[in-house]
Formats: structure tokens, C-alpha cells, sequence
């Protein structure tokens, strides 16, 4: 229609619109026609609701005058009588020179007898809608397959495979889709699938959906789409030596930028657009001579992008699509006024608006302020709206655990926490269900099954280390925090290395490149990491404490769960932290809850750390164990219990070999443990109780002839108002002891059991700050600590 009207003629031109409108009316109804047009055309809007409103004769039927086969037309009488006179006017048109449908008329020259026509149908509409043709600006062309409303389930896979039609009819290169393939991705994530259509078509978009869902390439596809298609007089733009930027996308930090950079290379080379990135922390001279060579894609951080202006190296007049990738993370590094000056000059040499495109997993009030600024005809895609828990991911497990208080006691149980939650999703089946995914994989795509089986003989070393040690990611409020824990002895069987702010640019490449590789298991790091890194397979995100604002901790919790995989998120806090954790979950609302639990036991933590070990050496190739064939067979020559024999093998597998030591879960001192005790007739357990029985039970067992004698020295004692039940410390033999001969004493209904894991209820008085722990060391009281009530009396 618009896009083969010659515009020598402004007449005609107007024609060109009224065609493509009118043939919208018969593939849906009028009201919607006008609706869909008034964001595209409104010329063509005004015309319709004009015309629409006219009378007509009702003489003759539209179903036997209007030859189009498309769904069932409005009922309303205005519509009715408007595809009446339609249908007589389209009967007048002149068949016999290739307007034989709605499609030809759409896309034919414009010559004297379709004028003609359409003066017939159009009449006086044309008068009104020259009344407003100056009062806004022309908009984005919009094809025809974007005209036409669709409902289309963006969460089906089949309509999302990359394998369905619809995305190479919709403008994307098949050569794209090949290099999509190549990296296993068969599938689009739903926010990619619902901005294609629009963003090809140059509206401006709102896009919000949660962390880990492909926000790159639901910008990058659809926009290298747009800027390698056919304008409407079907040229391309010219792409010589010395080209102004077409495209740029603004990113808050070096590593989101250098990452969102090295998606966007990927997938715009087969369509020969050159793309490149500028940071800090790197040399001026080679992003000038990019800048003289000539280039399409921009990617870079605020403040780069600057010092290129102020030095007058580049020129953004031309820029035809602008991206503001993790928009609500620059007004919190102090972007926010380099980005309104970048943007003031964007595209100032083009005749169009310049397309805006804003993409976060939130979206604060600046954000909304700068699309209101620069953004017109938005079209909002919320992703994030249909399922709880709306701006987390849904693949995440979230948990806060809570950590006794004390400087250094997170550090010291921080080694354990992450051995039992990497545990926790181990499947031990998964090496099979893996085979039969790859399979399945090479009879729908072979390129992207052969390029699975590339990449796991690749890092099929990695592969074995992450499925003992996992890959973790632990975030920190400060950079000291992050190298104490990272050089202070807090790793033991793991590595870990730091990336923080002071970290040069390319010891950062390095350290990154480096754990995507699985060559350290541990990346401890400030939030210099949290803005849309994309790190394969990391299993776990530990927040060593609550962050400052519910945003960081939604950021930072995407860094695992991504692209459906499956992730945990753990949240440290000690009790008087406890109001945080309910802060966070009332602002992120739709019902999230965290999964509450007490720091896990040095035992628990070996039998984790024995459960991946086991799973990972069943994925050994048989080649491979043939070479530890004569040093299996000497290992079992001394007789000894071929079980006993493997469990010191995992042991060493999973490098903890040193002496077990204990750990209290109160405290985390070690060598002690945390006893349990409660009442079996319901009465609660006080700290008076605690004392007055172990105390009790203690002179008995001094009194006896049996070797289960122990003393009464109890440590820190939690009573928990809200279940009846107290934990407290004792030593290890001691509480060992305790619990063997309290077996076969009636202590008043009093029960003892060694804890492993330490349960932390949700009660009414949970995130009020209060305190209610006494006892032996580290509160109140001792051994002569007399009370009574729910123990031995």
C-alpha cells in the first residue's frame, strides 16, 4: 500500500493509506481498524472514523459484494454499511490488470482507475482528514502482517521454536537462525517471541520481564532485523567507509556492555552489520578508529559514549534505533544525566523519530520519566505480570538463611551452605534424561545437537568439577568484603576468585572468561556483576547479606535460573536482620515467600558434599576409567572393605579429607554441637528448663556405674516461644552422651536430639527484631541456673 505509492503525488499517497485501511476493516471490524490505525497512521484513523460514520444505502448484501474471504466482519451497522459501499466500489475495480486481491491492491502501482475508485468510496473523508494531516507527526510504516491483530499464546513452544515459519515470514535471516541453532538455543523465551513484531516494526517499546529471560536478543533480533530490511521505496540503506552508528545500545557497567556486544556480533555478522563496544578502562585510540572506519551497532557505558562526544570522535545524528538495556541501573551509578545528553542529539539528521527502546526487569520512576521524554506510540511488553512472584524468576529456589550472629561466623559456615544447596537439586538420574534430551535434540535440529556434543567433549573436565563443587556465585555489599573472603581462608575445598571495581579491565575478562570455564568453582563479587551477566549454569547465588533495595536483590538472584534452567538463591542475614527479609518479600508482593532454614551442620554438609561426588563419578567414560584400573586393584589388596575403600576415594573427591570437626548452630563455634530438646506432654521448653534437666540428668549419670557419665556444661540457649521447643550447645561427646542415656530416663516428658540442621519458624513475631536467647556462654546464666516447668522436676 504506502510502501509502492509514489510520493510525487501527495493525493495519492493519502490513497495509499485509505487502501491500506479500508482493507483492514475487511479482515476485522472497523472499530479495531481504527484502534490499530490510530497508533500507526493516524491520517488514516481520522479517515475511517469519518467514514464510518457517514450513511449509506443498505441496498445491496456484503457478503455477495465483497469478494474477500477473511473472518467475519463487525456486526455494527456502520460497519455493515461501510463494507457495503466497499464491496460495490471493489467491484468496479479493474481486475483484469492484477487486482485480483486484497494483497495486489495492497502492493500495485497506483494508476488512474484505483484513483478513480477509490474517490468513490473515499468521497468527502478525504476533506476532513486533510483538517488534521499537520497535526502530528508522519509515523513508523507498518507492514501488512503487523496490521493485521492476531492472538497469538507467546508462552506456546511450538508458535516460540525457531523452527516455526512465522519468524523467517516475519523478516528474520534464516543465516541468524542457523547461528542461534549453533549456540543451543531452539527455542525463544516469550518477552523475545511478543517484541519481535513490534520492534521490527518501529514502534517504541517498554519491555519488563524477569532477569534471565533473553533480554539481549529480544532487542538484537528484532532491531538488525529492522536495520537490514528495505525501507519503504525498497532500498537498503548504503553501508560504506566512514558510516555513522544506525544503531545504539547503552549499558550501565563493562561487563553488561562487553557481554550484551558479544551477542549482538554473533548474530548481526551473517547479515554484514559491524558492530563494536566502548568502556572505560581501555585505550581511546582503537574505538576512534572504529569510529573512522565506520560502523552500525554502538555498545558502550554512558560515560565512554561521552568522552567520544566531547572529543567529537562520534556522531549519533543518524542513530535510527536507540536501547537503554538495564535502564533503572543507570539512575543508580549517576548516569542519568549523561544519558539525556547522549539521547538529545540521537538521531537528529533523520527525517523519522528515532525508535526508543527501554529494557530492565524493573522499572523505576525515572525510567518511565525518560520514556515519556523520548518514546511516542509505546507499546508496553510486561512479561512479568502472569505468574507470582513477578519480578524474580520463576525457575529460582529462593531462600534466607539465617546465620548466628557474630563478625566472622557467615564466613565460617559460608563453604558448608553452599555444599548442602548445591546438593539439593542434584539429579541423580541426570546423565540419562541428558542423553535422551540429546537424542530428541538431533531429530528436531541437528546444528544445535552438534554443537551440544562439541561444547560437552569440550568441558567435559568442567563439566565433572561443576558437578561436585557446583558454580557459585556470592555477592558482597563491598569490595573489602569480597577479596577477605576470597584470600582469608574462608575456601577450603573450593576456589574462588573476586571481581569487583578495582579489578583491572583485563584481569575482569580474564576472571570472567575463566569461571564461564569452569577453571575456579566460587566468583565472589560486588554488584559490578549483577546487571544482566550471563554465566551458563550457575547454580547457586549467595547474598552474603540483605542488599539495600528489593532491586539488587532481584538482580542479583538472575544470575542463576537462567534461560529455564533451574537455579537457588540464598539470602544470609543474622536474627536482627530479620525484618529485611519480610521488607523485601512485601515489595516484591504477589505472594513470594522466602524458604526459611538455620545454617546447615558440619555433618550435612559432608553428606552432600558424598552425594554429588557419587553422582559425578557415574558420568566417568569407561576409557577414561580404564587408566585407574591397577590403582583400583592395589587399593583392594590389603583386604580391606572394598565400601570403606570408595567412601575414602569421594572423600577425596570432593577434597574434604581433613578431621571432622563440629560446629554449633547457634554460634558456630566449633567443637561443639546444637542439642534439641522438647517436651512430649506439650508443655513449652524454657531456658530455666534446659538448665534444671540437663543439670539434673547429669548428677545421675555421675552417680551410675555406665560410661555414659557427662558433665552439665551448657553453652547458649534459644528457646522458640512459637513451638514449645529450646536448642542449646554442649560439647560433642557430652551431648552424645546426653541424648544415649536420657533414652531410658523419664525426665518428665523431656525428649534431647543432636540438630543437623537448624528449622527457623515464620511466627507472629518474625522480622520484629526480637530477642529472647539466654544460657551458658554467650548469655545468661550456668550450670547453678535453677528453673522449672517443662523439664525434670
Amino acid at each position: 500500500g504506502e510502501s509502492t505509492v509514489s510520493r510525487s503525488s501527495s493525493r495519492k499517497v493519502k490513497i495509499g493509506r485509505m487502501t491500506m485501511a479500508l482493507a483492514a476493516i475487511l479482515s476485522s471490524s472497523s472499530s479495531s481498524a481504527v484502534t490499530a490505525f490510530q497508533r500507526y497512521s493516524p491520517l488514516a484513523a481520522r479517515s475511517i472514523s469519518a467514514f464510518a460514520t457517514n450513511s449509506f444505502p443498505s441496498s445491496s448484501s456484503p457478503s455477495s459484494a465483497c469478494r474477500h474471504e477473511g473472518p467475519r466482519i463487525s456486526s455494527t451497522p456502520s460497519s455493515s454499511m461501510l463494507v457495503q459501499q466497499v464491496g460495490m466500489a471493489w467491484n468496479r475495480l479493474p481486475l483484469g490488470r492484477g487486482y485480483s486481491s486484497t494483497t495486489a491492491v495492497l502492493t500495485a502501482t497506483v494508476e488512474e482507475d484505483l484513483d478513480a475508485a477509490l474517490d468513490d468510496i473515499l468521497g468527502a473523508a478525504f476533506a476532513e482528514a486533510d483538517d488534521g494531516e499537520d497535526e502530528k507527526e508522519e509515523h513508523h510504516y507498518i507492514p501488512e502482517s503487523l496490521v493485521e491483530e492476531e492472538d497469538i499464546d507467546y508462552h506456546d513452544p511450538k508458535f516460540l521454536s525457531t523452527s516455526n515459519p512465522h519468524w523467517t515470514k516475519s523478516g528474520l535471516s534464516q543465516s541468524v537462525i542457523d547461528v542461534l541453532s549453533a549456540k543451543g538455543i531452539t527455542t525463544f523465551t516469550p518477552v523475545q517471541g511478543e517484541a519481535f513484531n513490534p520492534i521490527v516494526a518501529g514502534r517504541d517499546v517498554i519491555g519488563r520481564s524477569r532477569t534471565g529471560t533473553g533480554k539481549t536478543l529480544a532487542f538484537t533480533l528484532p532491531s538488525i532485523t529492522r536495520l537490514t530490511a528495505p525501507d519503504e521505496n525498497g532500498e537498503v540503506k548504503y553501508r560504506g567507509r566512514g558510516r555513522k552508528p544506525s544503531m545504539i545500545v547503552l549499558c550501565p557497567t563493562r561487563e553488561l556492555a562487553r557481554q550484551v556486544q558479544e551477542e549482538i556480533l554473533q548474530v548481526s555478522r551473517p547479515l554484514s552489520l559491524y558492530s563494536t563496544v566502548f568502556h572505560g578502562g581501555v585505550s581511546y585510540g582503537p574505538q576512534a578508529s572504529a569510529l573512522r572506519q565506520g560502523l552500525d551497532i554502538l555498545v558502550g557505558t554512558p560515560g565512554r559514549i561521552m568522552d567520544h562526544l566531547d572529543r567529537g570522535n562520534t556522531d549519533l545524528s543518524e542513530v535510527d534505533i536507540v536501547v537503554l538495556d538495564e535502564a533503572d541501573e543507570m539512575l543508580n551509578m549517576g548516569f542519568a544525566e549523561d544519558v539525556e545528553t547522549i539521547l538529545e542529539g540521537v538521531g537528529s539528521a533523520n527525517e523519522k523519530k528515532t525508535q526508543f527502546l527501554l529494557f530492565s526487569a524493573t522499572t523505576p520512576p525515572w525510567v518511565k520519566e525518560i520514556g515519556e521524554q523520548y518514546q511516542e506510540d509505546v507499546i508496553s511488553i510486561d512479561a512479568t505480570s502472569e505468574e507470582a512472584g513477578a519480578r524474580t524468576a520463576t525457575t529460582v529456589r529462593h531462600m534466607a538463611i539465617q546465620v548466628p550472629p557474630g563478625q566472622d561466623s557467615a564466613k565460617s559456615i559460608l563453604e558448608d551452605i553452599i555444599a548442602v544447596e548445591i546438593s539439593k537439586d542434584v539429579d541423580p538420574h541426570a546423565l540419562g534424561k541428558k542423553k535422551k534430551e540429546e537424542e530428541e535434540l538431533a531429530e528436531l535440529n541437528p546444528i544445535a545437537a552438534a554443537a551440544a556434543a562439541e561444547k560437552r567433549k569440550t568441558n567435559a573436565n568442567s563439566d565433572m568439577q561443576q558437578k561436585i563443587f557446583g558454580k557459585t556465585i556470592v555477592f558482597t555489599e563491598t569490595k573489602r568484603d569480597a577479596d577477605e573472603l576470597v584470600s582469608g581462608g574462608v575456601f577450603k575445598s573450593l576456589t574462588a576468585q573476586a571481581l569487583h571495581g578495582d579489578v583491572g579491565q583485563k584481569q575482569r575478562d580474564a576472571t570472567l572468561a575463566a569461571f564461564r570455564a569452569g577453571a575456579f568453582n566460587v566468583l565472589v563479587a560486588t554488584d559490578v556483576a549483577a546487571r544482566g551477566i550471563d554465566i551458563n549454569d550457575v547454580d547457586l547465588v549467595v547474598q552474603f547479606e540483605p542488599p539495600r533495595d528489593t532491586d539488587t536483590y532481584v538482580h542479583r538472584s538472575g544470575r542463576t535460573g537462567r534461560a529455564g534452567r533451574k537455579g537457588t538463591s540464598v539470602l544470609l542475614f543474622r536474627p536482627y536482620q530479620s525484618r529485611d527479609i519480610v521488607r523485601i518479600e512485601r515489595s516484591l508482593g504477589h505472594g513470594f515467600k522466602f524458604e526459611l532454614a538455620g545454617p546447615p551442620s558440619i555433618e550435612s554438609a559432608l553428606s552432600a558434599a558424598a552425594k554429588t561426588s557419587a553422582i559425578a563419578c557415574r558420568g566417568i567414560p569407561d576409557e577414561t576409567a580404564n587408566f585407574f584400573q591397577d590403582a583400583a586393584s592395589s587399593l583392594l589388596e590389603d583386604g580391606e572393605d572394598p565400601q570403606q575403600v570408595v567412601a575414602r576415594c569421594l572423600a577425596a573427591i570432593s577434597r574434604r579429607s581433613a578431621e571432622v570437626q563440629s560446629r554449633s548452630l547457634l554460634t558456630g563455634e566449633l567443637g561443639l554441637v546444637t542439642v534439641e530438646m522438647t517436651n512430649s506432654r506439650g508443655r513449652p521448653v524454657s531456658p530455666g528448663d534446659v538448665m534444671f534437666t540437663v543439670s539434673k540428668l547429669s548428677k545421675m549419670s555421675q552417680r551410675g556405674e555406665g560410661d555414659l557419665n557427662f558433665d552439665s556444661d551448657v553453652g547458649k540457649i534459644h528457646a522458640d516461644f512459637e513451638t514449645g521447643s529450646a536448642i542449646f550447645d554442649m560439647g560433642v561427646e557430652d551431648a552424645k552422651r546426653l541424648v544415649e542415656f536420657s533414652k531410658d530416663i523419664e525426665a518428665g516428658g523431656a525428649n534431647f536430639s543432636i540438630l543437623l540442621e537448624r528449622n527457623i519458624e515464620r511466627g507472629r513475631n518474625f522480622g520484629m527484631d526480637r530477642r529472647n536467647n539466654r544460657g551458658g556462654r554467650n548469655g545468661r546464666g550456668g550450670g547453678n541456673y535453677r528453673g522449672g516447668g517443662g523439664g525434670y522436676r
